[in-house]
């Protein structure tokens, strides 16, 4: 059988709307990102250094060492890498809700720091980690010009607060055009999202010649939960989260073509089962199954096809493929793995696997990550990290007392979610019992 790569599971209703003839479209052949960890991504300590690995030829070549400062929230204000290429500076500065504003990029040669490139990001002020403009530069001839790392979104509300509209621009020669539409309408009755339609501007000009993208839009939407803040471009991201779709019709090139069909877990909405099918809803064109797997957050994803090369349905799966990652207590992903059921053959086409070693306090001082080569059948080391020595960036300026530096009690419970700052010992009293993350360290109280 030859090699196939899929579509990353979590996109397998990229598609979704273009049916039989035009919506139903196999995944096979496309490819995948994966979901493997590299970095820590516990709230307080932070690694000073980090050095970075690859495997050639069964041996390990040193690419390079960053060296990093943080702020008291742990966001990475600044980066120092040393190659064999150079010298290079990233440096960073946050919002309130830690999402980039500023990144700031120079290089060394020799003669010093020089500029090198830049970004800047404004967010949208409802949904704060949704940008609304991100602009890119190159330092070139002593100014700054503008790159095409570039994107505007204009977002438009209702009286209501909901969006109604996002326009979409790119860069295109020296201006940035409309590129993508997407339109909400409204229920006057339930005040929710109805309709959907996503447009792109063919003539990719200043004024827009706007198109439904794949001849596809989505009515009698029902939702199983929304706060009308939908962003997303695609009904793949609209399964988990705040705007979590329970049904619809799909229309292609105005016709009533299908319906997609969400069913969640009671226990747990992260765990469902969508199908969609074709003009009669009880032939099924596509499922994709989520399961959690357990307390880590490990997941299965199977994605099934009952259709032939035509696009006409069929009674059994002419095509099944599966991607499961397995989460370690720290909530780093240490599996991943990728199969392909076709032709009655089911064999594993792709995965990752990372091994991490902690120290006492769980943070990572290595990582060796190994990617599975199809041919050899086996995982083969690709890369490693080894984290330096760990720092408690919450006592950095912010919240450093000059009288007493030890001063304070900051908490965290094991999910990152900051649960109380207090001077009082006495007021972590009033905490569940638990294991938290108080000052940098893991700590267990009881009541």
């Amino acid at each position: 059988m030859k090699k196939i790569y899929i579509l990353s599971l979590c996109a397998i209703l990229g598609a979704s709307a273009a049916l039989a003839g035009g919506r139903f479209k196999t995944k096979k052949g496309t490819p995948r990102n994966t979901v493997m960890k590299t970095e820590s991504y516990n709230p307080v300590w932070r690694p000073l250094t980090q050095t970075e690995y690859m495997c050639i030829d069964g041996e390990w070549l040193e690419l390079g060492t960053s060296t990093f400062k943080y702020d008291s929230r742990g966001n990475a204000i600044q980066e120092d890498s040393d190659n064999e290429d150079g010298l290079f500076r990233t440096v960073t500065e946050y919002d309130e809700y830690n999402n980039p504003v500023s990144i700031l990029g120079s290089v060394d040669e020799g003669a010093g720091w020089e500029n090198s490139n830049k970004r800047t990001y404004v967010y949208d002020p409802v949904v704060h980690d949704f940008y609304i403009e991100r602009l890119g530069y190159d330092w070139q001839d002593g100014e700054w010009v503008r790159n095409y790392f570039c994107e505007t979104n204009v977002v438009t509300r209702d009286d209501r607060g909901n969006i109604i509209e996002i326009v979409k621009s790119l860069p295109f020669m020296e201006d940035m055009i409309p590129a993508y539409k997407a339109v909400w309408n409204y229920d006057e009755t339930t005040g929710r999202a109805n309709e959907f339609f996503y447009y792109s501007n063919n003539a990719g000009t200043a004024v827009p010649d706007w198109q439904l993208y794949d001849d596809t839009s989505y009515h009698n939407i029902v939702w199983n939960a929304t706060d009308g803040q939908m962003t997303e471009s695609d009904f793949a991201d609209m399964l988990e989260g705040a705007n979590r779709i329970e049904s619809c019709d799909v229309f292609y090139d105005g016709v009533l073509d299908g319906h997609i069909i969400v069913e969640y877990s009671p226990e747990n909405p992260a765990s469902y089962l969508v199908k969609e099918t074709y003009a009669d809803p009880s032939v099924i064109g596509a499922t994709l199954q989520k399961e959690i797997l357990d307390g880590n957050g490990s997941f299965r994803l199977t994605g099934s096809e009952y259709f032939d090369e035509e696009g006409e349905p069929t009674a059994e799966a002419t095509y099944i493929a599966v991607q499961e990652v397995t989460f370690d207590d720290h909530g780093n992903a240490i599996l991943e793995t990728m199969t392909e059921t076709f032709e009655g053959i089911t064999e594993q086409v792709a995965g990752n696997k990372a091994e991490y070693t902690y120290d006492d306090n769980g943070n990572p001082t290595e990582i060796l990550v190994s990617i599975y080569d199809y041919e050899e059948g086996d995982y083969i080391p690709d890369s490693r990290i080894v984290y330096g020595e760990y720092t408690d960036a919450s006592a950095g300026v912010d919240n450093v007392n000059a009288d007493n530096p030890t001063a304070g009690f900051t908490v965290y419970n094991l999910q990152g979610i900051l649960m109380m700052q207090t001077d009082s010992e006495e007021s972590l009293s009033i905490l569940p019992a638990g294991l938290y993350i108080i000052n940098g360290k893991k700590q267990l109280l009881n009541k």
